[in-house]
This record gives structure tokens, C-alpha cells and sequence, in this order.
């Protein structure tokens, strides 16, 4: 569900920046940028999360046997 959430944010401040354009600025640029930035590690932290939990919940998965 986080997943979902931050695709739909990160895609809301997107789209504002397309639509107010210059109005708002560098301050509001540099704001809007440092959103994405957290959105972006925010999503990369919990794919890890969810690779980490799928290891851990079936090991045999994660290393294949050699014969």
C-alpha cells in the first residue's frame, strides 16, 4: 500500500509542477525537487524491504543448491 502511495504523490507533484509553472519560483522548484528526492528513496526502501522479507520467508528460494 506505501508503494501505491508514493507513485500517486509522486505523480500529484509532477503533475502540479506542469501546471503551475512559474508561479511558484526557485524556492517552490527546490521544494517540490527535495518531495521527489524522499518520495524516490521512500519507494527504493521498501522494494528492499519487500525483497528482504520474500528471502526471509523462503530461504530456499534465495540461494539455489549446487550439485
Amino acid at each position: 500500500m506505501g508503494l501505491i502511495a508514493a507513485t500517486r504523490r509522486f505523480l500529484v507533484v509532477t503533475a502540479e509542477f506542469s501546471v503551475t509553472g512559474k508561479d511558484g519560483g526557485a524556492e517552490r522548484f527546490r521544494d517540490g525537487m527535495l518531495e521527489v528526492a524522499l518520495l524516490t528513496l521512500m519507494t527504493v526502501a521498501l522494494v528492499g524491504s519487500l525483497l528482504m522479507l520474500r528471502r526471509v520467508r523462503d530461504p530456499g528460494k534465495a540461494v539455489a543448491p549446487r550439485s
